[in-house]
């Protein structure tokens, strides 16, 4: 999916999946909270929504993005409706400059059976974004 938004070209690598190999070091991944949740002794699976939940969103509000601003010249990419929203309230709030954020693109796994119709979408779109945008 990256490669088809150029953000390969935009990168100056052969695929994006030399960002698994050779090319790591231009590639940080993390998550909207990227520590355990459990509730009920159970891991947290979204429910309720990750903004709904105070504690949640006040480590989004903190410490995501702190972590996104030292990343000042990245492309955000967030995978999925959870991580969608949390990017979308640092938007909302001036944490995050909206031009870096790739938004609503869907999570790629096999899990997600609308992920190709939901890229399909929204190509053509991320694709003029990574070609024009100066980060």
């Amino acid at each position: 999916m990256l490669d088809q938004i150029g953000l390969h070209t935009r990168l100056g690598i052969r695929t994006c999946s030399d960002l698994f190999a050779g090319a790591h070091a231009m590639v940080h991944f993390t998550s909207a909270v990227s520590a355990p949740i459990f509730k009920a002794e159970q891991n947290y699976n979204g429910s309720p929504g990750l903004l709904k939940v105070p504690q949640l969103r006040e480590w989004v509000m903190n410490n995501l993005a702190f972590e996104l601003r030292e990343l000042s010249d990245a492309i955000i990419i967030s995978l999925g409706a959870h991580a969608g929203s949390a990017i979308d309230l640092l938007v909302a709030e001036g944490a995050v400059n909206p031009r870096r954020c790739l938004r609503g693109f869907p999570h790629p796994s096999g899990a997600n059976g609308h992920r190709k119709r939901l890229f399909e979408l929204q190509r053509e779109g991320w694709g003029n974004q990574i070609a024009s945008a100066a980060y």
